[in-house]
């Protein structure tokens, strides 16, 4: 351990072994001597009185400065007078280098004065070389001397750092220390102190009444009070400052002596701010409880450890009696218990989520189930942000809602919406089976009818070749009789498209002459299957998509082309029509009249693919229908399907 890790009291116990503990065998001598005989005398004598030692001589300064740079000497034995030295001046460079070695003068010749002037010079004692023998009595209480002023000095310098180290903490404390004397004098008043009383040093320690204001003096006598029973501490009292604020003060004192008639310290501290603040955290956490338990939901805090994949819920708020059934307080003391609440089918799906959150660091959303106390099943909404806990973990903040009712709401609406969509693709089977009839029926009997006409006309005109009256007559039924072979021709097709039975793509073909023949827009048609076989649902529905599109083409586009792609794969069949006209705007497939495109939206469900329309204003329209591949029907099971 350095000294720089050591307190005061063990610096201080280092330094004053240091200066007494000697763990040389014998005591080290310097001598300062011109006389080898002289120096060999004084051994003898050192010898003689029993002081184990070793010596070394010098006889000028620079020697003597040498052999103290060597290492350590226990004492330093000087002649008066050399002539390269004197004891003066070796006394000088002793001191220089080592303040407490002692230092030793043997003469032969000295006068009383010079040794008065040597001893008040710091030189330790004086001997005359004609009687040695108390030589080694001389060293010995020296080097006790020695030792005596370097543990003074120790001491003193321990002194002198525990004095600067309370004065660097009084000063430095953000805590206000004041002392007192038995009389309630301020004997010291430190800068924090300062601070708190907005008041100076100089200005309270010089009155006589420090804490003169009336309004203090109760505060000061509890404290007197408090302290004659023992230490003080955390006392809070309201004190009013010289300046006429009022602040809250904590105080912790105790006496300096047998009683507070030997003095008081106290330490204070301003708390005003901390009081202020802890109101502020209860008027808070009060206005926060009021609100969560006034919210149509459960406020809660969730702490997720996604390396474990662990959700404690240490939190909710009132909501949560009526929502799961189970008090708050249960699901302070069981944290994971809101987990179990979830049912064991949603869980993972939970899990995924609060992972999902804390990867992508976004809003937790989505909806789950949780069983209630009493065994019935709700649905909840989860709304939280995410924040980094440490650690890995990480706290969720925000509210469950209880949405059961919308839940079976949207639920009943799905199931409705199917009914309709059910209902929308029975209702077109039945219009196009009713199409068929028709189709049939105009076939069949107004076709019949009209041809056996054209016969019987033929006949006429054999009969009545030379009326020219009559003649002109049956003409003119021909010609009645054709237009409506042709309306009825044409309208079967419309009904029930007979190239249908040739195929898909002849019929778009068809279709797309035919339209092309009628309105003069030029229609282009390409497939990638010629021999595109699909049952004859499957077949309806394209072609009916392709007219309704072509049907808007001239009603809206104001189009000069069509273009049409009919694309296969072994698991689905896309048809694109695309056209140059107009576009679409905002809001036109919203209109409420857009019966077409709802009708070619439901048949596309109806067979389980999806319809498209787009088109940006004046860049042409693109509709994209796609439905999965089917195998044809028979024959045979179309006809029983029909009957």
């Amino acid at each position: 351990m350095t000294d720089a890790n050591l307190g005061i009291t063990d610096r201080f116990k280092t330094l004053i072994s240091q200066g007494v503990t000697r763990q040389d065998p014998g005591v080290r001598l310097l001598c300062v001597e011109d006389e080898e005989v002289d120096f060999e005398l004084m051994q003898m004598a050192l010898r003689q009185a029993g002081l184990a030692h070793s010596a070394r001589r010098v006889e000028d300064e620079a020697s003597m400065r040498a052999a103290l740079a060597d290492g350590h000497w226990d004492a330093v034995i000087s002649d008066h007078n050399l002539p390269l030295f004197s004891s003066a001046a070796a006394l000088k460079v002793l001191r220089e280098a080592e303040p407490d070695t002692p230092f030793l003068i043997v003469s032969g010749a000295i006068g009383e004065d010079a040794a008065v002037a040597a001893m008040q010079s710091g030189a330790d004692d004086y001997l005359m070389k004609h009687s040695l023998k108390r030589l080694a009595p001389a060293i010995e209480h020296a080097m006790a001397s020695a030792a005596a002023r370097r543990q003074r000095r120790a001491t003193a310098a321990e002194l002198r750092a525990s004095l600067d180290y309370l004065r660097t903490l009084v000063t430095a404390s953000p805590v206000g220390i004041i002392t007192l004397n038995g009389e309630g004098r301020v004997t010291l008043f430190n800068a924090a102190a300062e601070e708190i009383f907005q008041i100076s040093r100089t200005t309270i320690m010089a009155d006589p009444q420090p804490f003169r204001l009336s309004e203090n003096r109760a505060s000061v006598r509890r404290l007197r009070e408090a302290v004659r029973a023992g230490p003080v501490r955390n006392l809070e009292e309201v004190w009013l400052r010289r300046d006429g604020e009022a602040r809250d003060f904590s105080f912790s004192a105790a006496s300096l002596g047998a009683g507070v008639e030997s003095g008081v310290v106290v330490f204070v501290t301003d708390v005003s701010e901390h009081k202020r603040a802890e109101l502020a955290r209860h008027e808070t956490e009060t206005r926060f409880a009021a609100i969560s338990a006034n919210l149509p939901g459960v406020v809660f805090q969730m702490l997720a450890r996604p390396a474990q994949r662990t959700l404690l819920v240490p939190y909710v708020s009132a909501g949560a009696t009526p929502l799961f059934g189970i008090p708050p307080e249960a699901f302070l003391a069981a944290p994971e218990s809101f987990v179990e609440c979830v049912v064991a089918e949603d869980r993972a799906d939970l899990q995924d989520a609060v992972e999902q959150a804390v990867r992508q660091r976004a809003v937790l959303e989505g909806q789950w189930r949780v069983r209630r106390a009493d065994g019935t099943l709700r649905w909840v909404q989860l709304s939280a942000s995410a924040r980094e806990a440490g650690g890995g973990n990480w706290l969720f903040d925000g509210i469950i809602t209880d949405v059961t009712a919308q839940k079976e709401i949207e639920q009943e609406l799905t199931r409705s919406r199917e009914e309709l969509r059910q209902l929308t693709a029975h209702t077109e089977t039945v219009k196009e089976e009713e199409r068929r009839a028709v189709a049939r029926e105009i076939h069949d009997d107004i076709g019949s009818t009209l041809t056996g006409m054209k016969a019987d006309l033929a006949w006429l005109s054999r009969r009545f070749s030379g009326d020219a009256d009559v003649m002109a007559r049956i003409e003119g039924m021909k010609l009645l009789v054709d237009g409506a072979v042709q309306t009825a021709n044409r309208i079967v097709q419309e009904l029930r498209p007979g190239i249908l039975d040739y195929g898909i793509a002849p019929a778009l073909e068809w279709q797309a002459k035919d339209f092309a023949d009628r309105t003069g827009i030029k229609v282009s048609f390409e497939t990638n299957d010629e021999e595109l076989s699909l049952d004859l649902e499957q077949s309806t529905a394209l072609f009916r998509v392709f007219q309704e599109s072509l049907t808007n083409v001239s009603k809206y586009a104001g189009a000069a082309r069509v273009e049409t792609e009919l694309f296969t794969t072994s698991n689905s069949v896309t048809l694109e029509i695309r056209d140059d006209g107009a576009g679409l705007t905002p809001g036109d497939l919203a209109k409420p009249a857009s019966f077409g495109v709802r009708g070619m939206m439901e048949r596309a469900r109806a067979l389980g693919g999806w319809l498209d329309i787009n088109g940006p204003p004046g860049r042409g329209t693109t509709v994209m229908l796609s439905i999965p591949r089917r195998r044809p029907q028979t024959q045979l099971e179309f006809t029983e399907k029909s009957e």
